[in-house]
């Protein structure tokens, strides 16, 4: 799944777009996985985005969490 989750990212990213500078593919790399976390749909796990599966799982036992993941949200919190 590794394997494919980098070739994924490469895709997306590195082969389709040319980078000017070194901090550009670090900052479109941030928005991709962003945008892969909070937004798209995983057929494993229910057709639901993996940020959504874990607050489930949150509100289900709490206990096996470490922290809040509603806590982990970039920007202002809901």
């Amino acid at each position: 799944m590794v394997e494919a989750m980098n070739k994924k990212i490469k895709v997306n990213t590195v082969k389709r777009f040319h980078y000017d500078s070194v901090e550009a593919p670090k900052q479109h790399l941030y928005a991709y996985i962003l945008n892969y976390n909070f937004n798209l749909k995983l057929r494993a796990i229910g057709r639901v985005p993996p940020f959504e599966a874990m607050r489930h799982l949150y509100n289900k036992s709490p206990s096996v969490f470490t922290v809040n993941p509603a806590h982990l949200i970039v920007g202002l919190n809901k």
